[in-house]
């Protein structure tokens, strides 16, 4: 396969990895998605030269692995691919390193970059749609709301909860939550709370988070602890059934749980159903090939347990009936069949041949 060409705009004499990148990418995705940026990138800092297939030799990987690789990393805005007629060639590292990509206020280039930003792993629900813009509350506007009490109180509990003092963005942030999304004071204080007993302090994931439970329309403490309990019961359920341990879910995994589990609206005994299928079909976890079989179930019309019984007879029925056809044996296209034979009485040829001499 053609090597690629490696572009970055702030190239170094070293490896660097951005701060951006540990603390708010490298922790929700998956382990040999991270190799192979890292990998990367060191090779861009060396100018090294390499290819789909070199990067899959390295880690005994294939090369659609790596293409999915790369493709995560499109998503999250890291990185941008070029194809040049349906090919390769080149991959753009979009350098974080000392930029605030959180801040609404950043550049258009940011402001992009926060639409495909990874989906908190503590949430079902997409939240693509549903991005709003942090209004940026003016100094006067900050100092009103700073006499409410519950205001004071928020800015207290998350300056405690994220170990510093909060920036112009982050109160803005924490103001929406309370003006716009009417999150009450208990609420906002266990949104701050849960997102950080998940590893993040970052106000983009609690943003995220906030907006997937606003469009659950979640007003109470109470309602966020059902849905991230709910969230965790299906993930352990669907994971358990492909027998995947000591790992979080990356996010095509969270839209796959979120499109079954919501948008079919799928109990867990059919996904579990699924999961079971694949691994006896493909004997390895595989999302989109059970993905396959539930989207066929939803089109299909299927609601209960009882009515992939009755599927799986109706195919079992269909499979007899084919088996019992009679086999075309080809016999009437062969000329030599098709001849009209024609039948001889022995005897009488044999008297005529007499009479003849």
């Amino acid at each position: 396969m053609n090597s690629l060409t490696l572009r970055i705009r702030n190239k170094t004499g070293a490896t660097m990895v951005s701060n951006t990148f540990i603390d708010e990418y490298m922790s929700e995705a998956n382990g040999e998605f991270v190799k192979v940026y890292l990998y990367l990138l060191r090779c861009v800092s060396h100018n090294k030269q390499v290819s789909i297939s070199v990067i899959a030799d390295k880690f005994n990987h294939t090369e659609t692995d790596v293409i999915r690789a790369l493709k995560y990393w499109e998503k999250m805005k890291l990185i941008h691919l070029t194809y040049t007629n349906d090919i390769l060639t080149e991959v753009i590292f979009i350098d974080h390193s000392g930029q605030d990509i959180l801040d609404d206020n950043a550049s258009s280039e940011s402001a992009a970059m926060k639409e495909q930003a990874v989906l908190p792993s503590g949430q079902l629900k997409q939240t693509q749609g549903t991005e709003r813009t942090i209004p940026t509350y003016s100094a006067e506007q900050i100092k009103v709301f700073q006499e409410n009490e519950d205001i004071q109180q928020i800015l207290f509990v998350t300056e405690a909860y994220l170990g510093k003092t909060l920036s112009v963005t982050e109160i803005n942030t924490l103001l929406f939550f309370y003006d716009e999304l009417h999150f009450s004071l208990d609420l906002i204080e266990y949104l701050i709370e849960y997102c950080v007993s998940k590893g993040s302090k970052s106000i983009h994931y609690i943003k995220k988070t906030a907006l997937a439970w606003a469009e659950e329309e979640i007003t109470t403490v109470s309602q966020a602890k059902a849905s991230t309990n709910l969230y965790h019961r299906n993930c352990y359920t669907i994971f358990n059934a492909f027998g995947i341990k000591n790992r979080k879910p990356v996010e095509f995994e969270v839209n796959y749980i979120n499109k079954w589990t919501n948008d079919y609206a799928f109990t867990l005994e059919i996904i579990h159903n699924a999961c079971t299928r694949t691994l006896k079909q493909t004997h390895q976890p595989s999302f989109e090939y059970a993905d396959k079989i539930l989207t066929d179930w939803h089109n299909k019309g299927v609601k209960h347990i009882d009515d992939i019984k009755l599927l799986d007879q109706e195919h079992k029925k269909q499979k007899a009936q084919t088996a019992e056809k009679p086999k075309d044996t080809g016999a009437t296209k062969n000329k030599f069949n098709n001849f009209n034979q024609r039948s001889y009485d022995y005897n009488q040829l044999e008297k005529e041949l007499l009479n003849i001499k």
